[in-house]
């Protein structure tokens, strides 16, 4: 549910409104006066936090640009996102890629969420370590990877789920075969080669005998 401002709470907001022009950087109000607005507006009613008068901006900024308002993430993302940062907090492009294809969130949500917890980590003296990786993506990998997810977003994840795209650098790789699956493989091989054999044996009788003689034999 929004926040409910006063009149004199929503007269400071939408001064700072009319000034968007030379505050906003990138269409948002930076954190330092995002913090500075609240301060300005817990004086003259109910107290507000910045992460309120941020979201209050980028709404009025997408309505005004015709996209739809920001929501919370819902408690399924939240779960899909902190499972994510608890494997690697620094994860490849296609682990990015797959986490918002399963979660609907825009990849930019993602990565700022990402960016947010490794900075709050960081802030408490946590050491954050990455899987190793042999060869990290460049820009052009990535940039080559999200527009592939999407052309085609369902046959992509599939894809880097069945390992045949690389998640570092996105490019095609040979799928290894389970222990298992070779073992099946292996013994249907075998046994095709013991009935070709058996086969072969028998063709050979009868071109010696002919086929009356091999069978009374």
């Amino acid at each position: 549910m929004p926040f409910s401002f006063n009149e004199a709470q929503t007269a400071i907001l939408d001064r700072y409104w009319d000034q968007r022009r030379y505050l906003f950087k990138n269409g948002r109000l930076p954190k330092r006066t995002s913090m500075s607005v609240a301060v300005q507006c817990a004086e003259v009613g109910p107290f507000v936090s910045s992460q309120i008068i941020g979201r209050h901006f980028a709404n009025r900024v997408a309505a005004e640009e015709g996209r739809p308002r920001a929501h919370r993430k819902t408690p399924r993302q939240f779960e899909l996102l902190g499972n994510s940062f608890e494997d690697d907090p620094f994860p490849s492009t296609g682990e990015l890629i797959l986490l918002v294809h399963e979660s609907g969130l825009k990849p930019q949500q993602v990565k700022s969420w990402f960016d947010g917890q490794r900075q709050k980590a960081s802030k408490k003296g946590e050491l954050l370590t990455t899987r190793n990786r042999e060869n990290d993506p460049d820009s052009n990998d990535s940039a080559k990877m999200w527009r592939a997810f999407k052309k085609d977003p369902g046959s992509y994840c599939k894809a880097l789920c069945r390992g045949e795209i690389s998640p570092v650098t996105g490019k095609a790789q040979e799928v290894e075969l389970d222990e298992e699956e070779g073992d099946e493989e292996s013994e249907v091989d075998e046994e095709g080669e013991a009935k070709g054999g058996d086969d072969t044996n028998q063709q050979s009788e009868e071109l010696m005998y002919g086929p009356e003689e091999s069978r009374e034999e």
